[in-house]
């Protein structure tokens, strides 16, 4: 497969060719932006020292929140520290015994984070199209209606499902999430049959006429790509808030690890260049990149595969900083504009600049988009609720370990013992049945007097009840219950009602995180794709729309035109079919023996509709096809004498029941 000219992550903002660009045979132009970088020249200098110098200033500014992002990792993971765990084995291997876990860590931030997590996920993707798009002009309802089909069909090419529920997880773990946008083309080879000979003019007759088959380039997709960025490798300005950066900030840069396989195909179709320049890959002397993530502690693999120390995968892979920068050209040295513009430029390794244009998207902003779901609105960086939660877990694994230290104490039968009429060597036997011998100077003692076992009190017994109440406490600070975990409330059997009003119920402090989340990440995203759409769509997609007809309907550019808003969430839990399925139920029920409704409303199509909510599918293909009076029946069809109609032929009329139909206006 052929992927072409977008390899990597550099994407030209731009791209309305339809065949695949041929490989440049000669450097960049010297007038073009990247041709005036020359490896070694006074220009790439002086934008290489502005790029790095706006890249160390966020860097030194995200590394601050590692040693908490660690932290919070740490207890998402219920990791045991390394220095409880190696004095555990190192006592474990002076007595010759086989390991034992002799302490836990309570999972109570897994549990929690994931039960937000799933709530959000399912808010924002339990409905099609996953982005709403709404119009106030009239003339622009229908091209708001086919924006939102383009953004479904791009949405479920590139798995938004996945993107969301990783930009949710980073919100809830780090405090914010970030997603990169940008347009692309890609290009496959398809084999095509041809008429004729590779000869040409001078082949045969009996060549020139037989068919060969070649492999065409063709553009097989265009549209937008949303990805996720790591935040140990995310790099807004530091100078706003995070969730304003792509509206307010100067400058962004997203961090990525690229073989050179990727880098020459990029170079062949014109999107990077001089990478011959950057060296070699591996260590970084400028780098801070020292992958602190800790998501691996447990799987005992990479946090950052890329990224491997290991010489032979390091050499030939390289660091990639891209990024966009609102700048003045003429300052820059990159052009005569003295008005500010943006510009998305790569850095390879910071040694070499390998992408400098122009990015002229119309949505003007920087092409990121930010969620902080707790955040309080000023500061640059927040909270997550693993920092939240972090403490209730601590004493929670404290509550369960101190439990099970003493039931472990009280196991081991302390016995207070006199040596000069007891037999210690019995005493100290550890197998089970043994028989306790005593001296003959305890001839006619009470053996009470000589052995006695120390009575042990269980201190700890209110611990797992202690528990309980601190796991409100966080359920309290995280906006979570048993119903939305998934765990049935004591009390007896619920009906499916009573749980659903109950989790709904628990759920309006997560609703407004939902909307929160929408009204900064996820509507901005809507927007900038279909800003996009708008912009760069060069080529007609002919989409299926199921329905009736199953037509093909071509959306092409201008079909797409107009001004949109994208409302904000309402944050609630789409309902479930058996709830929609009552509904309409009920719906068609009351349509079905109300006259007046029956002459307003299509019942058949109801009660599809409702047969579709319930699982049951095509069941249009057993609808009797009705004939006009007098056609002829189809062959093989035995005729049905009607009422009136005595024994000859013709199709079955409607009754005019309630059930039937209503001639004149009931269900047509």
């Amino acid at each position: 497969m052929l992927e072409m000219p977008t390899v990597g992550p550099w994407y030209r903002p731009v791209s309305n060719e339809t065949s695949l660009p041929e490989t440049p045979a000669e450097p960049p132009p010297s007038d073009s932006p990247i041709g005036l970088l020359l490896p070694g020249s006074t220009a790439h200098k002086r934008v290489l020292d502005k790029l790095l110098e706006r890249l160390k200033a966020s860097e030194d500014k995200m590394s601050q929140f590692h040693s908490r992002w660690q932290a919070n990792e740490r207890r998402f993971q219920a990791y045991i520290l390394q220095q409880d765990f190696e004095k555990m084995l190192s006592d474990s291997n002076k007595k010759g015994m086989t390991p034992s876990a002799t302490s836990i860590t309570v999972p109570y931030a897994y549990a929690t984070v994931w039960t937000i997590v799933t709530y959000l996920t399912h808010t924002f993707c339990g409905r099609k199209p996953i982005f709403q798009v709404g119009s106030y002009a009239a003339e622009a309802v229908e091209p708001a209606r086919k924006m939102e089909t383009m953004l479904q069909f791009g949405a479920d090419y590139g798995k938004m499902v996945w993107t969301i529920f990783q930009w949710m997880i980073d919100g809830q773990i780090y405090g914010m999430g970030a997603v990169r946008n940008l347009w692309i083309t890609k290009y496959k080879n398809k084999v095509q049959q041809v008429q004729g000979s590779p000869l040409g003019a001078i082949a045969p007759d009996f060549l020139s006429s037989s068919v060969m088959t070649q492999s065409v380039p063709y553009l097989s997709f265009e549209g937008n790509e949303t990805v996720n960025i790591d935040p140990y490798r995310f790099f807004p300005d530091p100078r706003v808030p995070m969730s304003k950066v792509n509206e307010k900030g100067e400058f962004v840069f997203w961090r990525t690890y690229e073989g050179k396989h990727a880098l020459k195909k990029a170079e062949a179709a014109g999107t990077v260049s001089w990478i011959d320049a950057i060296g070699r890959g591996g260590s970084n002397e400028q780098g801070t990149d020292n992958d602190q993530s800790m998501r691996d502690l447990l799987t005992g693999g990479d946090a950052h595969p890329e990224s491997s120390s290991h010489p032979f995968l390091r050499d030939d892979y390289h660091q990639i900083d891209q990024g966009t920068v609102e700048l003045i050209p003429v300052e820059w040295g990159l052009g005569p504009e003295s008005v500010p513009e943006k510009w998305l430029f790569s850095i390879a390794n910071k040694r070499q600049v390998i992408q400098a244009e122009k990015f002229d998207a119309d949505h003007d902003r920087h092409p990121v988009s930010v969620i902080e779901p707790n955040s309080i609105g000023y500061g640059f960086g927040q909270l997550g609720v693993v920092d939240m939660l972090g403490p209730i877990q601590d004493i929670l694994s404290w509550f369960v370990n101190s439990h099970v230290f003493n039931v472990r104490s009280a196991l081991n039968n302390m016995f207070v013992v006199d040596p000069a009429f007891v037999e210690l060597q019995d005493l100290k036997n550890p197998e089970p049945g043994k028989i306790i011998r005593l001296k003959p100077t305890a001839m006619g003692r009470d053996v009470r007097t000589m052995l006695q076992q120390l009575p042990v009190s269980d201190v700890t017994a209110n611990h797992v009840m202690d528990m309980q109440n601190f796991m409100r406490m966080g359920d309290v600070l995280s906006a979570t219950n048993d119903n939305l975990r998934g765990v049935q409330e004591s009390g007896g059997r619920k009906s499916a009602t009573e749980v659903r009003v109950s989790s709904e119920s628990g759920a309006s402090r997560l609703a407004a995180i939902a909307r929160l989340c929408s009204a900064q990440g996820v509507t901005d995203l809507a927007g900038q794709q279909a800003s996009n759409i708008q912009q760069y769509q060069s080529m007609e997609f002919y989409l299926r729309i199921v329905g009736q007809e199953g037509m093909m309907v071509p959306i092409g550019p201008s079909d797409v035109q107009g001004d949109f808003y994208f409302p904000v969430h309402d944050g609630t839990l789409p309902l479930d079919r058996i709830a929609l399925f009552d509904i309409w139920r009920q719906i068609w029920t009351d349509v079905s023996t109300n006259p007046m409704l029956m002459m307003q409303y299509n019942g058949p199509a109801i009660f599809e509709h409702m047969a579709e909510l319930g699982g049951a599918q095509n069941i249009s293909n057993f609808r009797i096809q009705v004939s006009p009076p007098g056609a002829e029946m189809p062959p093989g069809v035995i005729p049905f004498p009607m009422p009136g109609q005595g024994g000859q032929g013709g199709a079955p009329q409607s009754s005019g029941s309630a059930i039937g139909g209503n001639p004149g206006g009931g269900f047509q």
